[in-house]
């Protein structure tokens, strides 16, 4: 394995219409990637089929169960030593890669990196309620996964994606990895794009589906430590 390795890791539930530009994005990245795994959690419009055209991509399918299990499945078959992970429906910059990586290299204590997004909305959709006005036109931090890498050490000791939890599984797992001490760092530019669409899986999600996070990483942090949160790793 090369120093430095990067494993593309994308899940993908009925997303024949978005998956090949996502994976085009990630072809076009200027910084090389090990090999990029996309599980198909039961689709059933051919997703899995669409990803498999690409000659670089490993397709593993398996029966719904959800974004979180399909990452962690992922995780379990990759061979690099950082994770990229990549939503379906989301594109990649060209150089997302390079500049996570040279933020990482210069961060040797942080076990995660992110970077700021912008939206794009499909044609005729109109702005959902969970996408604010004033987002639409600017950009700032993203905490989604497909804004992440994630050096493979800071994920085996923070374990995996909470399966559980079908929304906010992302959130849970940053707010772990923090509270194992690792701390995270931030590229400051535009190199996420998160498409908004008719079927987003935000759209099926209700406030108590977060609520339901929330109370998860609360609880984790009072059980931990004898019921006092752990020291978080700071992002800057």
């Amino acid at each position: 394995m090369a120093e430095s390795s990067i494993s593309v890791l994308i899940p993908v539930f009925n997303g024949a219409r978005f998956i090949a530009a996502a994976l085009e994005s990630v072809a076009a990245q200027t910084l090389a990637t090990h090999e990029t795994i996309v599980v198909d959690d039961g689709s059933t419009d051919g997703s899995g089929d669409v990803a498999a055209r690409f000659p670089f991509v490993r397709v593993i399918r398996q029966e719904n169960r959800g974004a979180g299990a399909a990452r962690n499945r992922a995780v379990a078959e990759a061979r690099g030593d950082h994770f990229a992970f990549l939503d379906a429906d989301d594109l990649w910059k060209p150089d997302k890669l390079a500049r996570q990586m040279a933020a990482l290299a210069a961060r040797p204590e942080a076990g995660w990196v992110i970077c700021h997004q912008e939206y794009l909305l499909d044609e005729g959709v109109p702005r959902p309620s969970w996408v604010p006005q004033a987002e639409l036109a600017s950009h700032y931090v993203s905490w989604v996964p497909s804004a992440t890498v994630v050096r493979r050490e800071c994920f085996e000791r923070t374990g995996d994606y909470d399966e559980t939890l079908r929304f906010g599984e992302d959130l849970e797992w940053l707010a772990r990895a923090r509270g194992r001490g690792f701390a995270g760092t931030v590229v400051d530019d535009v190199l996420l794009t998160r498409r908004v669409h008719r079927t987003n899986l935000m759209h099926g999600h209700t406030d108590g589906d977060l609520q339901r996070a929330i109370a998860r990483i609360l609880l984790r942090r009072r059980t931990a430590a004898g019921g006092s949160p752990r020291g978080a790793g700071r992002v800057s």
